[in-house]
């Protein structure tokens, strides 16, 4: 049933509105199809209730074309099975529109190569052939038609793209935000939150392969029996993530993290700003590195929100997760992510009270408004390789091993290179490499290696119970869904579960163009993952000289081979898990909980970093 609307002059249809009869629902239940298309389908059932829509047309010249098309569907979604509803959604929506923005009846694309009138039927296009058999052109009133066959758009599509763009990522915004007030508004009973506690502490017990690595488990018995004897009656999941921060960095891995519930960190990352001002940070100290408005670069902070300084600073590096017992990992982190770690473990605001101290010892205080973003990342920058022939240097530089670089390529190039210019004397600079794909670090080495290695000595894993490790997910996935051959890829061994499907594992070979001479290797808390494994194999085999300040990565290995998210059934805080403990194939000659430590150590003063100098290569940009 619908209507007809009818231009009186012309005759012709300008609009028709339409919808469904009684009939006309009655006939489509009957049928249960739409469109063609079969609607139910075991387990789905949909019923469609009704159907509207709207076509409208618009006048151009003599002529009216189709502008607009609009269409509502109501129905009702119910998930049966076996004659049970599992699920039922009532008075859905469907909705769409469609805008027509030009018309062009030839296929050329360029305005400037459209069809001319007079050229009609010299090109062999159906809409032309239509055009000069079966259309009349008023050619002398109608001076569209003169020009050019296209009728340009009195409509931006781009604007409405944006437009509509906007409006729909302000409607997700708002959806989220509401949904997230909920949440982070809900309070937890005490029971709830125990109920949560019981099930980190069983899942890190028997997932988490390298939990008492550095802390005995002693010490978390006695932590989770100290959180559930002081939980509040009511607590947020924000208040809850706090109290639980601190019991994860205890862990002492790096790659074992804490994070809000994937609600609550959307909601942060929409409404919440950052921390404006770069930072750099010696000990309990920071400094300003460039200048911001109203606060000059060198400035030294004292207090963030009423906050001394040095307070914030020492409670982000408790709760900042690093190998063992390192912390210039945790600096790392300071240097590159301040602004995220304040917002995470400290306080999500928009603005902030800046007291700082000017060169001339003269405190100030200014409000500051933060800014939108989020973390770059390093790993979109590729490595490089450059060679200084009158010192016969080559320096290689790695920023990542996370990476969309072909670095098999890029290294056998490379030291094809050093082979053909007869290089003698290598630097390879892995300062902020925070890992990536372990077989790179070993496909490094293996141009540096003199003789046959061993890369890992084992990886175990802490557990194969498929229903234990579905409690992780990767993304939307199972963690048995994300990777269904894990369990097969394990064996039980001299009172180990071993992971054995590891390419490093075994003995490995040195290329056959391996460079023999002299390699110095620049490190830094940024070192870390299977940066600092490649590190430590070099170190154990006295292959390299290091300079820089100690590697964030464990020198005895890392837990990592993957790391999914475990989330807490009630507060729904995620927590990372990783699979494996890697243990490489080094001496035993560094400290346990640290990595390798340079040989020559560097230092930076806030002089150093405002000319930005880089003390390990020994250049100055200032």
């Amino acid at each position: 049933k619908g209507t007809i609307y009818i231009d009186a002059e012309s005759g012709a249809i300008v609009k028709l509105t339409y919808a469904l009869s009684p009939r006309g629902v009655k006939f489509l239940k009957s049928h249960k199809t739409w469109g063609g298309k079969r609607l139910s389908k075991p387990p789905k059932k949909i019923n469609i209730k009704q159907e509207r829509g709207e076509i409208t047309y618009k006048r151009y010249g003599n002529k009216w074309f189709v502008n607009s098309s609009i269409m509502d569907a109501e129905f009702d979604a119910s998930l049966i099975f076996l004659g049970a509803v599992l699920a039922q959604k009532k008075a859905l929506i469907f909705h769409s529109e469609s805008i027509v923005t030009s018309i062009d009846t030839t296929n050329e694309q360029e305005i400037n190569s459209l069809t001319i009138i007079s050229e009609v039927g010299k090109i062999p296009t159906l809409q032309n052939f239509i055009k000069k058999e079966y259309e009349n052109y008023d050619e002398i009133n109608d001076q569209k038609w003169v020009e050019y066959n296209l009728i340009k758009s009195d409509t931006s599509i781009s604007q409405i793209a944006k437009q509509l763009r906007l409006n729909n990522e302000q409607w997700q915004i708002d959806t989220q935000n509401e949904a997230a007030e909920v949440v982070m508004s809900t309070v937890f009973t005490t029971r709830q939150l125990r109920a949560d506690l019981n099930f980190l502490q069983e899942s890190l017990e028997k997932l988490h392969p390298g939990l008492t690595w550095y802390t005995d488990k002693t010490y978390f018995d006695q932590k989770f029996d100290f959180i559930r004897s002081n939980l509040k009656k009511k607590t947020t999941a924000a208040e809850f993530f706090q109290i639980l921060s601190p019991l994860i960095e205890n862990v002492n891995c790096g790659h074992t993290e804490i994070y809000p519930s994937s609600i609550a960190s959307r909601y942060q990352e929409f409404n919440h700003s950052m921390f404006p001002l770069e930072l750099w940070i010696l000990d309990s100290g920071a400094f300003v590195k460039k200048d911001h408005i109203g606060v000059p670069k060198g400035s030294k902070l004292v207090a963030i929100n009423d906050n001394a300084a040095g307070e914030v600073i020492d409670l982000l590096k408790s709760n900042i997760p690093s190998d063992g017992y390192n912390s210039t990992y945790k600096e790392f982190r300071l240097q590159e992510e301040f602004a995220h770690l304040y917002s995470l473990y400290y306080q999500a605001t928009d603005t902030f009270e800046v007291s700082f101290e000017d060169s001339n010892n003269h405190i100030h205080t200014i409000r500051l408004t933060g800014y939108q973003g989020n973390i770059e990342s390093g790993i979109q920058d590729f490595a490089t390789f450059e060679t200084y022939d009158s010192l016969s240097i080559g320096l290689l530089k790695i920023p990542s091993f996370a990476t969309m670089q072909d670095i098999p390529s890029f290294l056998e190039n490379a030291f094809q290179k050093i082979e053909d210019q007869d290089i003698s004397n290598l630097i390879i600079d892995l300062r902020d490499n925070q890992g990536g794909r372990d077989e790179y670090g070993n496909l490094l080495y293996s141009y540096l290696a003199k003789e046959q290695y061993d890369y890992y000595d084992r990886i175990t894993v802490a557990s194969v119970d498929t229903l234990l490790l579905n409690r992780l997910s990767f993304g939307e996935l199972k963690f048995n869904q994300a990777l269904p051959g894990y369990i097969s890829s394990t064996i039980q061994k001299d009172g180990y579960c071993l992971y054995q499907e590891h390419e490093n594992l075994g003995p490995q070979d040195p290329q056959p163009n391996s460079f023999k001479g002299t390699v110095h290797i620049l490190i830094n808390g940024g070192t870390f993952s299977a940066a600092a494994e490649f590190c430590a194999i070099a170190r154990s085999r006295n292959r390299a000289i290091f300079i820089g300040q100690e590697a964030g990565g464990g020198y005895y290995g890392n837990c990592s081979l993957g790391t999914p998210l475990l989330t807490l059934p009630n507060s729904k805080i995620r927590i990372s898990i990783p699979l494996g403990q890697y243990k490489l194939a080094v001496d035993q000659t560094v400290p346990i909980g640290h990595g390798v430590v340079p040989d020559y150590k560097t230092e930076y003063y806030l002089k150093d970093v405002l000319e930005e100098n880089d003390k390990e290569l020994g250049e100055r940009k200032n």
